[in-house]
């Protein structure tokens, strides 16, 4: 069984505060990400799907946050599955911009805007794959552990 003590992000800090900075982060960057898309609907460009994607990663930030502080491990759950969302999404999306960047009608500049998010992509996804393994390692910790009557 895994342990919130736990150290990850190279012994920096334990599993538990990395959830808990791994939710703070996600709530700053949906608030963010929602601003943006504000500005673009008073702008008269309407993002419906980014909006709601924005509004889950604030959701998730937030339900991680309170599961974290308070070791309810349910409250993890969302980020747990928003990580596996953004991990299937990235193995779907660099397959694609990899065809895309190599196909012949593209231009020299459209092929490197492909390069860059075939990068930027990978690089997220790793960044997914190890915050989505803390965070369920830190659920399975509150979720298995022993029941102490105090």
């Amino acid at each position: 069984m895994s342990s919130p003590y736990k150290r990850c992000l190279c012994g920096m800090m334990r599993v538990r505060k990395g959830t808990i900075c791994w939710g703070i982060f996600s709530i700053f960057m949906g608030f963010l990400l929602l601003l943006d898309y504000l500005a673009d609907y008073l702008n008269g460009y309407p993002h419906s799907i980014g909006t709601f994607g924005s509004l889950t990663s604030l959701v998730a930030g937030v339900f991680t946050v309170y599961g974290a502080l308070n070791r309810r491990p349910n409250f993890l759950l969302p980020q747990v599955m928003t990580g596996v969302y953004g991990i299937l999404f990235t193995i779907i999306a660099v397959p694609i911009n990899f065809v895309y960047m190599t196909s012949d009608e593209r231009t020299p500049a459209e092929q490197t805007v492909a390069k860059g998010h075939v990068v930027s992509y990978l690089l997220a996804g790793l960044i997914e794959v190890y915050t989505t393994r803390v965070t369920y390692m830190c659920f399975k910790h509150f979720k298995y552990q022993a029941k102490c009557i105090v």
